[in-house]
């Protein structure tokens, strides 16, 4: 089936802005227990609206390639096998580079954090556990009117203050207290793949994205996993990258995402030549 040009967009301009805010959180105090890390640089705006943005936009086409395959495509019918297949390509990639993690950076990652959500692979349970409510809950939602799933999504966004409990202000196995706040933006990715709301605008669209928008859209998953990676092993091992981070806290962010950006498309398209890729990068 060819793919919608919405769709890959949208998967394009997350995995940028993502990228992007992981390059500021070094100078932006993101990350106070990496190595040499310097005070909070006060920037004119803030990175965490790249981050909000770019996961936001990730989550509800997750959710609106699940809505659509499942209303138009007749997808999904068969749970155990769609679990199969989720926990393939977001467990057990989360397992392995979680691992990866916590052996490559043994001062700034404690144990614990491996049932947890380690580091940005808290991102890959996130996603299972949306995956995994909006299926066990489908004969609720799925013979809902369009008002029945717009109130639906307002209860999950009322659920997302929850997050702000000391109940929810722990660590929790598999990154459940943090999926919490993203549940209304899949189901809102649902509502939207119900009514095919990116496949009538990809309709107007008269040209198909150029071969380089493809060539970011088939590897994003590889580059958001990756890239952080990059990012933490440049500043970790590197001396001369932190300390040119640490004195340039304007400038340093955009010489390390042009660094890390096609290192990390490279790295990724490669290894998804390999068959066990999917085991890699889901």
């Amino acid at each position: 089936m060819k793919k919608n040009s919405v769709v890959v967009y949208f998967r394009v301009i997350a995995m940028l802005m993502i990228v992007i805010f992981h390059c500021y959180c070094y100078n932006f105090g993101v990350w106070p227990f990496l190595i040499g890390s310097p005070p909070p640089y006060d920037y004119s705006f803030s990175p965490l609206v790249l981050s909000t943005l770019g996961l936001s936009i990730f989550v509800i086409v997750s959710g609106y390639l699940y809505g659509f395959g499942f209303f138009h495509l007749f997808k999904y019918k068969n749970n155990s096998e769609f679990f199969k297949k989720k926990i393939s390509r977001l467990i057990i990639p989360y397992i392995f580079w979680a691992i990866i993690t916590y052996v490559s950076f043994p001062t700034s990652v404690y144990w614990k954090q491996l049932f947890g959500g380690i580091a940005h692979l808290w991102f890959l349970l996130m996603l299972f556990n949306c995956f995994f409510i909006a299926t066990m809950t489908r004969n609720l939602w799925k013979n809902l009117g369009g008002g029945g799933l717009i109130c639906l999504i307002i209860f999950l966004y009322l659920m997302t203050f929850l997050q702000k409990s000391v109940l929810l202000n722990h660590l929790w196995p598999l990154a459940i207290n943090k999926s919490i706040a993203w549940f209304y933006l899949f189901f809102l990715g649902i509502f939207l793949g119900k009514y095919m709301f990116f496949q009538k605008i990809s309709e107007h669209l008269k040209q198909d994205p150029p071969r380089w928008v493809l060539f970011m859209d088939r590897n994003s998953m590889g580059v958001y996993i990756l890239h952080h990676t990059l990012i933490w092993l440049a500043i970790y091992y590197i001396t001369p990258i932190r300390e040119f981070m640490i004195n340039n806290p304007v400038s340093g962010p955009w010489w390390l995402f042009l660094f890390v950006l096609p290192l990390s498309l490279l790295c990724s398209e490669y290894i998804n030549k390999s068959k066990y890729s999917k085991y890699i990068f889901g």
